[in-house]
């Protein structure tokens, strides 16, 4: 039996390039983009493929692909084969957050409830509350791509820069930039601390008031930063601590075993969506928030084992071999149900 033709596919978000970043390792094969900042930086490592979104399709069916390996739940399944019929599109789990109720004003079913999940041909899926939670059938639980990007980049032998305060916040109604950057800016030059932000790719569309608040903080203090990177785990490695509120970004600091600061805010309402606050500090003030710095940077330790044991119900098998995992399920499905069917 012949190995079909692969190749992945993925949106301009930045979000949506690590689990391809990890899958490289283990399977060299073209990407489709939309995004001139993926296409420059995927392009160190394999031949890149950027068109406009409405030519991929075509751009697809002209390179004969048989699997194509998704990130993106945009780009409808039944849409992209519509110049190739019988080509397997397969869903690589990335941001599996806590979040349980979309990211607007109004409540929504979160991602997993998606209808477009049920056109996957297969879904590979990093954490057990993820997996449960899938309704498409058609699915195996793998392990995070992200934790393989974190064990072969020797991500956890970096020692952080001791006064770097990290904060990923999510987006939408989860951006807790609007409610804590003063606090956050104060107590931070109060402990001679730098606070480097990393807004969710989202979030510069969404969040516009936050990221330009955010931006004027640089100009008006010399230890604030606002930082854009492809792979957040690089930015991670040289952090000290987190601020922290729902998104995925929570569980890819879980990886290094550093403080974390969870800062509550009215767009934070649903109890669901906090199942972390209680491993760390959890705040909701600015005096708070003082205090749990301070406690930080003193007894970094203080709750590791509570950290650790967060991390191992999170993940199956996190030991770097996701990507093994995803290949060894592709070919699997493609040796034993896909191919006879073509």
């Amino acid at each position: 039996m012949m190995r079909p033709v692969y190749a992945y596919v993925c949106e301009s978000g930045f979000q949506h390039a690590h689990p391809i970043a990890a899958m490289l390792r283990v399977l060299d094969a073209p990407v489709f983009t939309t995004g001139p900042r993926i296409s420059e930086r995927l392009g160190q490592q394999t031949e890149v493929i950027r068109c406009r979104r409405e030519d991929l399709p075509e751009a697809i069916a002209a390179r004969k692909v048989d699997v194509l390996l998704s990130t993106s739940q945009g780009l409808a399944p039944v849409w992209l084969r519509a110049r190739r019929p019988g080509l397997k599109v397969v869903f690589l789990g990335h941001g599996e957050s806590d979040k349980t109720h979309g990211h607007g004003p109004r409540p929504r079913p979160s991602w997993h409830a998606n209808p477009v999940n049920r056109q996957f041909d297969l879904m590979l899926i990093a954490s057990h509350r993820h997996f449960e939670q899938a309704s498409n059938e058609r699915k195996e639980l793998v392990g995070s791509l992200k934790h393989d990007l974190y064990v072969h980049g020797g991500l956890g032998e970096r020692r952080p820069e001791p006064d770097w305060v990290l904060w990923a916040p999510g987006w939408g109604r989860h951006c807790g930039v609007e409610h804590w950057l003063d606090s956050a800016v104060t107590a931070c030059a109060e402990m001679g601390l730098r606070l480097v932000i990393h807004f969710h790719p989202m979030s510069y569309q969404v969040d516009l008031n936050a990221v330009h608040r955010a931006f004027s903080a640089v100009l008006a203090h010399r230890h604030v930063r606002v930082a854009r990177c492809l792979q957040i785990l690089d930015l991670m490695s040289r952090c000290s601590v987190m601020l922290a509120d729902v998104s995925s970004a929570n569980y890819d600091w879980l990886f290094f075993d550093r403080p974390m600061i969870f800062t509550d805010h009215p767009g934070l309402r649903f109890p669901a969506e906090k199942t972390l606050f209680d491993i760390d500090h959890h705040v909701r003030d600015a005096a708070a928030l003082a205090a749990a710095l301070q406690d930080s940077m003193k007894r970094p330790e203080r709750n590791s084992l509570k950290r650790r044991q967060a991390l191992s119900e999170r993940y199956f098998q996190p030991d770097g071999h996701a990507a093994e995992r995803c290949l060894e399920a592709t070919e699997r499905w493609w040796g034993e149900r896909w191919s006879s069917a073509c």
